[in-house]
């Protein structure tokens, strides 16, 4: 049975550091008891590597009992001869975690990382059967999901894709913030960076659209502003002479140019162009008689031989005076 022998960490590094500043100052006997000592302390703290490993192993928490052995075989391989037990020990501690390992990602369906665990158990100890073993079986079912599964080169980009979705998460929620803040100009650069990271990030999109949204209403908001402003200033620029009207007729009136719209303007001009010298009616002759003699002249004197239709309302009774063209010649 080996006896424990508890020290202080800190102490044995200091005595390791100690042994090897002098090793240079000494002499070979000197020396050769400063490097037995040095293993000496790497043993101590070699058996409590393996007691803290058998203990995480026995509490069944894998991973730190791996990590403790994996403490434990860099010691070993430190130390060198003369510590047989030790070494059995760690070595066969360090293949059963890894296999330990290998399995649970094998029952995980994380087939290469089962095959990453082996091949560190195998490299510990070539000869383990059990490594050996799974490591055939394992080998197995890669080949058997070759073309079902994703490449390892892909797999290896996936933990950069999540960060780099998990950034653009961070990155909306800050330009969302802004947003709110009405810092629009700030928030579209975090929500185009988080575009340039995850291009199907929908929130972005989704804000992005919102802060168009707003700048269309502000320019809308602003050109109303301004419009109003230039009717203010029309309306206080605007001095009527209240009081001073035009005579009717109108002498200042030059021209018979009539601003209405192409139907009226046609009939104005054929109304100028067709001209009766003479009309000679007989008393009592009824009105009907009357518009269809203008109808018929007009069509006879209308260059273009269509005329004009007349049409009477007997309805009216004060028919508005037409003062369109008053003191025209």
């Amino acid at each position: 049975m080996t006896k424990a022998v508890s020290f202080s960490l800190g102490f044995v590094v200091l005595l390791a550091i100690t042994a090897d500043s002098l090793a240079q100052q000494i002499s070979p006997t000197a020396q050769a008891v400063n490097e037995a000592v040095l293993r000496q302390a790497n043993t101590i703290v070699l058996r409590q590597k393996i007691e803290q490993a058998r203990s995480a192993q026995a509490a069944g928490d894998i991973v730190t009992a791996t990590r403790d052995y994996e403490d434990a075989y860099k010691l070993v391989q430190q130390i060198g001869s003369g510590i047989d037990t030790e070494t059995s020990e760690t070595v066969s501690g360090l293949v059963a975690t890894h296999l330990e390992l290998a399995r649970r990602a094998q029952r995980a369906g994380d087939l290469r990382e089962a095959d990453v665990q082996v091949t560190r158990a195998l490299k510990v100890d070539p000869t383990d059967p059990a490594a050996i073993a799974f490591k055939k079986q394992n080998d197995a079912l890669l080949a058997s999901m070759t073309g079902k599964m994703p490449d390892q080169r892909t797999l290896e980009q996936i933990p950069g894709i999540m960060s780099d979705k998990t950034q653009a998460e961070t990155l909306v929620q800050d330009g969302k913030l802004l947003y709110e803040s009405g810092k629009f100009d700030e928030a579209e650069v975090r929500f185009n960076q988080a575009l340039e990271l995850d291009s199907d990030n929908r929130a972005a999109y989704y804000y992005l659209n919102l802060l168009k949204q707003a700048d269309y209403d502000r320019q809308v908001r602003e050109h109303n502003a301004i419009y109003q402003d230039k009717m203010v200033q029309v309306e206080k620029a605007w001095t009527p002479k209240v009081g001073i009207g035009l005579p009717v007729p109108n002498p200042y009136v030059t021209n018979t140019d009539v601003h209405t719209s192409a139907g009226a303007e046609a009939i104005y001009d054929k109304l100028d162009r067709i001209r009766i010298d003479q009309v000679k009616w007989q008393d009592g002759l009824p009105l009907s008689e009357v518009i269809r003699y203008l109808q018929e002249q007009s069509q006879l004197r209308d260059p273009d031989k269509v005329g004009i239709n007349f049409l009477f309302n007997p309805n009216v009774a004060n028919p508005p005076q037409n003062t369109l063209g008053a003191g025209l010649p």
